[in-house]
């Protein structure tokens, strides 16, 4: 009996101690992340050059798990619940919140239709496309690059596809109309043309439309939809006239607004500029 009570003794003493953590996490509020730019990435490891699993939207909130230090961040990462899985965002990209009586969305969504665009009036179109860079994995990769901006913007089921799950899915021909000549991994590639990825467009969009031959203001028409339209044209990289395809993602008074596969850039042309591009590899575009 001596040597039992002590035992019962530190056992109530470890089961106090338990309840009153318990106690005060159950008081403690969650904290969620809030992201706070319109749109980032949710990588599956804390390295922004690791796997995407998904985009995450302005205001959103998601449970926050912990934080680290990655590789890459510039303010670290936070481990976040993202639907039935665990991601990492940049911390610089969102902060952390508390939030008590709201859970978090479990996936992102897309956001409503209006917010496809940046800017939408009679004279002025500007998609909310990101750019995305076709280097250093797909040196000659710059049509499925455009490609995966498209259907990134789209939403739907090709909302969260990356450029290297595009390639790989990407049909391979001799003919370019009907897939891609050579690999966009290497210096070796050649090209694709929309026919070739109609199939591709169908399955990501719901629709397929090819362009080839439409004039500047049908091409403004599909933009004015919400619609990005990739451009195969040449273009001067390096002093070379090179085949190159762009994503067309808006216009103003002057000229084209795009992004650049080449360096994963937002940049404009004239008007002038465009048509000579776009005449000199037979007025190739592709939408949906």
């Amino acid at each position: 009996m001596k040597k039992i009570f002590p035992l019962f003794i530190a056992l109530l003493v470890s089961l106090s101690a338990l309840l009153i953590d318990n106690s005060q996490a159950l008081a403690s509020p969650p904290k969620y992340v809030q992201i706070q730019d319109s749109c980032t990435y949710v990588n599956a490891k804390a390295d922004p050059k690791s796997k995407r699993i998904g985009r995450a939207y302005k205001n959103q909130k998601y449970l926050y798990i912990s934080w680290t230090k990655g590789k890459g961040y510039k303010k670290g990462a936070y481990k976040i619940k993202f639907g039935t899985s665990t991601g990492y965002v940049s911390a610089n990209a969102s902060r952390i919140v508390s939030t008590s009586g709201s859970k978090p969305p479990a996936k992102a969504s897309r956001p409503k239709s209006q917010n496809k665009f940046l800017v939408n009036t009679s004279s002025t179109v500007k998609l909310n496309a990101r750019p995305i860079s076709q280097r250093p994995e797909l040196p000659t990769g710059c049509e499925i690059t455009a490609f995966t901006m498209m259907v990134n913007h789209a939403g739907g089921k090709g909302a969260h596809v990356t450029k290297i799950q595009m390639a790989r899915e990407m049909p391979r021909s001799s003919d370019p109309n009907k897939g891609f000549i050579g690999s966009p991994y290497n210096s070796s590639g050649v090209a694709i043309y929309p026919p070739g990825l109609r199939k591709m467009t169908i399955k990501y969009t719901g629709s397929y439309k090819n362009m080839t031959g439409y004039s500047i203001n049908q091409i403004k028409s599909q933009l004015k939809r919400g619609r990005i339209v990739c451009m195969w044209g040449r273009f001067v990289y390096w002093h070379i006239n090179m085949s190159h395809t762009v994503a067309l993602t808006g216009y103003d008074k002057t000229g084209f607004f795009y992004n650049d596969p080449m360096d994963g850039k937002a940049k404009h042309m004239t008007y002038r500029s465009m048509w000579s591009h776009y005449t000199q590899l037979g007025k190739r575009a592709l939408s949906y």
